[in-house]
């Protein structure tokens, strides 16, 4: 690993030499499918350049994580991919955490740049991993999965499901495009003008509008903005706007039970999608 990273450093800095770009490489902790590095060049520009562990399967995902920045802020920063043998390098402009707290109308925002700028392409001209209808059918099992280890009721169980089924049938009329699949505050930094970016696009998918708009939302940290009014700015009904949230709540519980960490949580799952839906008057 020390030999396979000792050429990922080289590989960097033959990079950054052609391009006359001497300068400083300090390692970035925090990468979780990549190994990140903070550039410092001589001419005073701070870059942030990415890479990957070794295999192929890492590069593809780095390459796709690339066409997904690319497609969604290629007009807003330098970003450029850059392959050397076979190993790839990311590089983009170094962005900063935000200087104030993130507001609901802000992400909304944020989604509906995601949506405007790749709701134009097809399913068949990406190589997205999965898509809303995969999370949808993920969501019918989880909830069977929750409902069996008694972290669901039967009567919400049921509830759940024929919420999930209407959607299932009104997906083919909705507006599609990429969404993050990971919206949360620690993936939001922003640019020396302030402007915010969506990072880390591992987990991109092809959606929905609004869907990383009702994902923010639905983290506990922003409980303060649970309402019917900010759920409702995602531009749909209520009826669907509900379908969507139950999806969202019913997959990010399992990822807690799997996990085990909804053992540490103060609510139950049952009452924390039971609170979602009385905000939204359901029941």
């Amino acid at each position: 690993m020390e030999e396979a990273s000792e050429q990922v450093l080289t590989g960097l800095n033959h990079i950054l030499q052609q391009r006359g770009l001497y300068g400083e490489i300090s390692p970035v902790s925090g990468g979780t499918l990549g190994i990140t590095y903070l550039v410092r060049c001589s001419a005073g520009k701070l870059l942030f350049a990415k890479t990957h562990i070794p295999e192929e399967a890492y590069r593809l995902a780095l390459k796709q994580e690339y066409w997904l920045f690319k497609t969604v802020y290629g007009q807003d920063l330098y970003l450029e991919l850059i392959d050397v043998n076979d190993q790839s390098y990311m590089f983009m402009d170094l962005l900063m955490a935000p200087q104030q707290k993130i507001l609901p109308d802000e992400v909304l925002q944020m989604t509906n740049i995601f949506a405007t700028r790749t709701s134009k392409l097809s399913i068949t001209s990406n190589n997205l991993a999965y898509s809303i209808e995969d999370l949808l059918e993920n969501a019918q099992k989880e909830s069977d999965v929750l409902y069996a280890h008694g972290l669901l009721s039967k009567e919400l169980k049921e509830y759940s499901l024929k919420a999930l089924h209407r959607f299932e049938r009104k997906i083919p009329d909705l507006q599609r495009c990429i969404c993050h699949g990971d919206l949360s505050d620690k993936n939001i930094l922003e640019t020396d003008t302030g402007k915010r970016i969506a990072i880390d696009w591992e987990d991109g998918f092809w959606g929905i509008p609004g869907y990383d708009y009702l994902y923010w939302l639905t983290f506990f940290n922003h409980r303060c903005f649970c309402e019917r009014e900010y759920f409702l700015k995602a531009g749909y009904s209520l009826e669907l706007t509900t379908e969507i949230l139950l999806m969202i709540l019913i997959l990010k519980s399992a990822i807690s039970f799997y996990s085990g960490n909804y053992l540490k949580n103060s609510m139950s799952i049952e009452m924390r999608i039971e609170e979602m839906l009385n905000k939204l008057g359901e029941i």
